[in-house]
């Protein structure tokens, strides 16, 4: 299992930054965890898409990069679908309106697509470490996370005791 770890950290930075989000359900007990987590995945996705569009000087860049969800197919493709559309056409989200996506997420069985099954192994690595303390899997592809300016914006733990947290996430949002 350890070889699939190794091969998501061989790929080129650029061309990988991964996003996902543990969240603590007990510190959020009257929000819909599934709502809360798509919230900030949208948001921070939306912002790592803002920040490729911008050249060196800070400029926009003529051609505008556009990012596309593929998500699980799950119980939960329509309430997916209804909050990304919110979140385009309202806001909604403390980021604002999230301006950078192609189209509505694309929901596919993770059993027949080979990009699905690799975001399942990133999902374990997260699970393994939030939820049984098993830090091997996510130590390794930690790197591969979106990060700018030294701080990890593709992994977020969503957590009441962030200040008292010392996982990779939380000890990232302390220090900047």
């Amino acid at each position: 299992m350890l070889d699939l770890y190794d091969a998501v950290i061989q790929i080129t930075p650029k061309a990988l930054s991964l996003f996902g989000i543990a969240i603590q359900k007990s510190d959020f007990f009257s929000q819909d965890p599934i709502e809360k987590s798509f919230h900030e995945l949208c948001g921070h996705f939306d912002a790592f898409i803002d920040r490729i569009n911008l050249d060196a000087t800070g400029e926009s860049s003529k051609q505008k990069n556009r990012g596309l969800m593929i998500l699980d197919s799950s119980k939960y493709v329509g309430q997916l679908d209804k909050l990304l559309l919110a979140y385009r056409n309202q806001g909604g989200t403390k980021f604002g309106r999230v301006k950078n996506f192609a189209d509505a997420p694309t929901f596919a069985d993770s059993k027949t697509t080979r990009l699905l099954q690799a975001a399942d192994i990133i999902s374990y690595a997260i699970y393994r470490r939030y939820e049984k303390s098993d830090t091997l899997f996510l130590d390794k592809i930690l790197p591969r996370f979106c990060q700018k300016d030294g701080k990890i914006h593709g992994l977020m733990h969503l957590t009441a005791n962030y200040r008292q947290c010392l996982c990779p996430a939380c000890q990232s949002r302390k220090e900047n």
